[in-house]
């Protein structure tokens, strides 16, 4: 079964190469360039919930896999501050790590994601474009292979 955050994602990358295409205006390109962004949001905090759901639920016994579920749940909002006090409410070396892994680009884009999310959504204007959308895009994919070296990987090569 695929994940949900990797069907966000193959959605996003469509999405950004077909209003690529110059028959599509500017003002289509930037509304789509807005959209893209409040669905890079959802694909963050997606991949955040359910990569740790699944580590959760193959580590730990039923009751602290439900216990950390349900925290993972309200979870919203991924910007740079949240993600690194969720991940320290895990480990705090963990934490470190991808606060040292990510300074700079990865950790710039979340922030500039979930903060034009917040724009949008409150009807703001914005002065998104694809291609900056598509950076973000690309750090964010960055940012979730962390996550998946950090749960998913490490749970491969240790369990038999």
């Amino acid at each position: 079964m695929i994940p949900t955050y990797r069907k966000s994602d193959h959605k996003i990358d469509y999405l950004i190469k077909k209003f690529r295409d110059p028959a599509f205006d500017d003002y289509a390109r930037s509304h789509i360039a807005n959209y893209t962004c409040v669905l890079i949001s959802g694909l963050i905090e997606s991949a955040i919930r359910e990569i740790i759901s699944a580590y959760c639920n193959r580590k730990a016994a039923p009751l602290v896999s439900n216990f950390a579920g349900s925290r993972l749940e309200r979870f919203q909002n991924p910007d740079p501050e949240s993600v690194l006090q969720l991940l320290a409410s895990f480990d705090q070396a963990l934490a470190d790590r991808i606060d040292a892994q990510w300074a700079g680009e990865i950790k710039d884009a979340l922030g500039s994601v979930v903060g034009n999310r917040h724009l949008i959504a409150h009807g703001r204007d914005t002065s998104l474009t694809l291609v900056r959308v598509s950076e973000w895009f690309q750090a964010a994919r960055r940012f979730i292979r962390m996550l998946e070296e950090e749960f998913v990987d490490q749970l491969d090569r240790k369990i038999p």
